[in-house]
């Protein structure tokens, strides 16, 4: 009865002893799935806030790439509106030349046209009288 009694009481300690090993098990589980869930949780944010800092640099840079663009295009319609037009160059050429060929002298006109009148037509014979 001793034996029994003794053999009972062990079996209920290994009972015990399995029932609380589980129970250990149970709770080491949950708190390595909390910490994992907190890591997870962790290199999320940290996940988050490098490519916000990604972010932040690339919108700098476009910022200035945009500001850069918006300069160089100021510079180039300041350039265009400064300088003179490919049309009127050509007009005032002309506009020159016509003016350096008007101050001729109406003389030097009228001797040209008379040298051209001589040379066209052939010269006269006059019948000598003797």
């Amino acid at each position: 009865a001793a034996a029994r009694k003794v053999t009972e009481e062990n079996a209920a300690l290994q009972a015990e002893i399995m029932e609380v090993e589980q129970s250990v098990l149970q709770r080491e589980a949950q708190k390595n799935e909390k910490l994992r869930a907190m890591l997870r949780q962790t290199h999320a944010r940290l996940e988050t806030e490098l490519l916000l800092g990604k972010l932040r640099r690339s919108m700098r840079f476009n910022r200035g790439a945009q500001g850069a663009f918006a300069l160089m295009l100021m510079l180039a319609a300041g350039l265009w509106w400064l300088q003179p037009s490919a049309i009127t160059q050509p007009v005032s050429a002309i506009h020159n030349t016509v003016q350096a060929a008007q101050p001729r002298p109406v003389s030097g006109g009228l001797e040209s046209f008379k040298l051209s009148t001589e040379l066209s037509h052939p010269p006269l014979r006059v019948a000598a009288v003797e």
